[in-house]
């Protein structure tokens, strides 16, 4: 099983690099207001590659930072579970579990809505957020009302695309996990 990587920095694998080039294709020819990523390196480096296409600032803030996996950063889930023998059981009780010296689903929404809540009532235009898995989910279960506790269900493929329209109190989700754009 694959290595849990919460707010350990890294830069992009190649593979992550040829997906990031791809997405940077598909929004090419839209217009944003504003850039903003996390400060990891791997949402830095999409930022990058996509802006070329768009020549303006990019904001990097903390708020965008991948969910803090805590101890269990690093780690392949094998080990986590060997570790926490009890994972499955709570999270088929639908448990919003915390990593040691980590974060739940409920914490990175007190960090990021209120960041995001902002930037929708300035925004004028279209924003682009270059983030992460856990916090992409918890961005659209904060639109969609879902409790924190069952945010971790919706996928999140790296580079994917997912396209939330506001207009004054309407909110509608366009557009989740999309990858189309992604070939091997």
């Amino acid at each position: 099983s694959g290595i849990t990587q919460g707010q350990t920095d890294s830069g992009l694998t190649e593979k992550g690099k040829k997906e990031a080039e791809q997405l940077a294709l598909r929004l090419k020819d839209v217009k944003f207001e504003k850039i903003f990523t996390s400060t990891l390196g791997r949402s830095r480096a999409t930022a990058e590659i996509i802006n070329k296409h768009h020549n303006q600032e990019i904001i990097p803030v903390e708020e965008l930072k991948e969910r803090g996996k805590g101890g269990w950063d690093g780690m392949r889930m094998n080990e986590v579970h060997a570790q926490h023998p009890d994972l499955e059981e709570r999270w088929a009780r639908e448990e919003d579990v915390r990593p040691p010296d980590g974060e739940n689903m409920e914490d990175v929404h007190n960090r990021v809505i209120p960041f995001i809540d902002n930037v929708i009532k300035e925004a004028k235009g279209k924003i682009l957020f270059i983030a992460h898995g856990s916090l992409n989910a918890v961005i659209l279960g904060h639109f969609m009302n879902i409790p924190h506790n069952l945010r971790y269900r919706y996928e999140q493929d790296n580079c994917c695309l997912n396209i939330v329209t506001i207009d004054g109190r309407h909110v509608r989700v366009k557009h989740v996990n999309d990858v189309s754009h992604i070939t091997e």
